[in-house]
């Protein structure tokens, strides 16, 4: 995943003349460990925008909730939600 990542943040940069290095972030436990793990590569890399992907919502999303809502509720930056 990551070389696919790299090759597509390469093409985007030179494309866009924006220099972009890609981070991925390998969470062992999502439940448990995201919200923190990105909140925390948030305050490392100095962003402005965290940009996540969603899914059409299940019953459990609406008992649980969604990470994507999560951080949309408790980043101190934009989140902006991708479906």
């Amino acid at each position: 995943y990551f070389n696919e990542l790299d090759a597509f943040t390469k093409e985007q940069s030179g494309k866009h003349g924006v220099d972009f290095t890609p981070t991925p972030v390998v969470c062992a436990d999502p439940a448990a460990e995201l919200h923190g793990m990105l909140l925390d590569e948030i305050e490392k890399q100095e962003a402005d925008l965290l940009v996540m992907g969603s899914h059409k919502p299940g019953m459990l999303d609406y008992l649980l909730g969604g990470h994507a809502g999560h951080m949309a509720t408790h980043a101190p930056i934009s989140v902006l939600v991708v479906r």
